[in-house]
């Protein structure tokens, strides 16, 4: 299944091309799996006519319904899309895929916490179990959690290990005629440079879903916006993520600036409006419903929690912004081409 990949100068690499295939193979896999839910997912809108309520805030509505469906049908053609450049040997897939697991990681994190610490008390002010049935319910969430350790902490880890593997990146460089030792061809973006062409795409996509949405209110410094005013403001800032995305794909210090000064923007904004209380009026204006007002007795700390939380996250994208802010300088473009995509 291994063989050694030589260069003249360089120490040798198994060649994993065996490998990529059963990991491309399993990727395919969770892609159809992912693909067959989002259809599920479908065909129960067709059941779930009406809004009802549910312990979380906000009930289910069509259109989180079709929002939920996108995710799965998006997860589906990333992992098949994976895949296949996986076992084909792109270079490209192999990016796709560390990028993916650490998104896939951080994401499984946050959802392990929930399970360990909130879940439980959710279900206990459900409908709490007689005695008799408790040891029954304990063995039930030890099952679920440990599901979800192995499905969103080991399997994305096991991913990033072995994609992160010298011999594995040799492999794939091989198919380009490119040894591990010169490093990667000219015509290739950095993986930083990649990351944000990533994170800018999936922000200008992300504001689409919730064009649909029945609710239209966000807060911007402040203030809380509502109707045609957050339309707006949702278009703009899927355009700005676009420009964004294409500008840093060309290396263009341009692309860089826009997203630099849009989560400067839309921070200080989340910022001011969690100091202001504009965050917590927002969430009364959404109105209460016997859902809501249960789970806010569960946890209330939950809007705190998870504004505090994306502060945190948006000063760690800014510190690697900063930080990343050399790859496109390395090129010292013109003036007159700085600000051009072409």
């Amino acid at each position: 299944m291994d063989s050694t990949i030589a260069g003249s100068s360089h120490p040798p690499y198994k060649d994993r091309g065996g490998w990529l295939v059963a990991f491309g193979v399993v990727e395919i896999l969770l892609g159809a799996s992912s693909l067959l839910i989002g259809v599920f997912v479908l065909i129960s809108q067709q059941i779930l006519k009406t809004p009802h309520e549910t312990g979380m805030p906000g009930g289910a509505y069509p259109s989180g319904i079709l929002v939920g469906a996108g995710f799965y049908v998006v997860t589906a053609a990333f992992f098949l899309i994976a895949g296949v450049g996986s076992a084909l040997r792109c270079n490209w897939a192999r990016i796709l895929m560390l990028i993916g697991s650490i998104v896939w990681m951080f994401v499984g994190a946050l959802a392990t916490l929930f399970l360990l610490f909130l879940f439980p008390r959710i279900m206990a002010i459900q409908k709490p179990a007689p005695p008799a049935a408790q040891h029954v319910e304990h063995i039930v969430m030890g099952g679920i959690v440990s599901m979800a350790i192995v499905f969103v902490l080991l399997l994305p880890l096991t991913f990033l290990i072995f994609y992160s593997r010298k011999s594995v990146k040799a492999t794939f460089l091989a198919r380009e005629g490119t040894t591990a030792g010169t490093g990667t061809p000219s015509r290739e973006l950095p993986v930083p440079v990649i990351l944000l062409v990533v994170w800018e795409a999936l922000g200008a996509i992300s504001m689409w879903p919730l064009l649909i949405s029945p609710v239209r209110t966000t807060f911007l410094f402040g203030y809380i916006l509502r109707g045609w005013t957050v339309v707006v403001l949702m278009l703009a800032f899927s355009a700005l993520s676009a420009a964004a995305a294409w500008l840093i794909y060309r290396k263009r210090l341009a692309g860089w600036t826009i997203s630099f000064w849009k989560l400067l923007f839309f921070g200080a904004s989340a910022g001011v409006s969690f100091l202001t209380g504009s965050v917590f009026r927002l969430f009364v204006e959404m109105g209460q419903t016997p859902g809501r007002e249960k789970f806010a007795q569960l946890f209330p700390q939950f809007v705190t929690v998870v504004m505090v939380g994306s502060l945190v996250i948006c000063a760690v994208y800014l510190a690697l912004l900063i930080y990343w802010r050399r790859f496109f300088l390395s090129a010292k473009p013109s003036a007159a081409s700085l600000y051009s995509a072409g």
